[in-house]
């Protein structure tokens, strides 16, 4: 939706690591708004995981937070089948080779029967070099789904 720059950027890093949820409803605002104007269809909603040692650090996932927000108005529900099985090196940093490797073979999926035959909904809050959200899709499509659409409130010029 937007380049990770200027506020925006501000806006996410008050969200993700300052536990600002108003930064995130602004957020979750034009992500809905972007979902309304392009008219996307699909069954569930979910998101990037994050193991259990990151949500306990700290405290909450992003992710979720903003697929619940979109689930209140679209009335659609959330599902998080994807598993975070390994905790991997933070993002930042990494060159993209690094990020495609570092995600791989880290993601799971548990009930795959809710998602079979589902177009779903896939939200995280940054994408870079798109390897986190292909291994999320990955995972999703390998077991089932349908169509996966991956909406990221910004994108990372690095």
């Amino acid at each position: 939706m937007f380049y990770y720059s200027s506020i925006v950027k501000e806006l996410i890093i008050r969200l993700k690591y300052k536990n600002d949820f108003i930064c995130g409803e602004i957020l979750a605002k034009y992500m809905l708004e972007s979902v309304k104007n392009n008219y996307l269809e699909f069954d569930l909603i979910s998101y990037v995981p994050m193991t259990k040692r990151a949500l306990k650090n700290r405290g909450y996932n992003q992710s979720e937070f903003l697929a619940k927000y979109l689930s209140q108005f679209l009335s659609i529900p959330v599902t998080c089948n994807l598993i975070k099985t390994e905790d991997t090196k933070d993002q930042i940093g990494l060159s993209g080779d690094q990020r495609w490797d570092n995600m791989k073979k880290c993601f799971e999926i548990k009930g795959s029967e809710f998602i079979k035959n589902k177009n779903i909904l896939l939200v995280d809050d940054v994408i870079t070099t798109g390897a986190t959200a292909f291994h999320c899709a990955h995972m999703l499509k390998e077991n089932g789904a349908n169509n996966i659409f991956i909406l990221t409130i910004a994108k990372s010029n690095v």
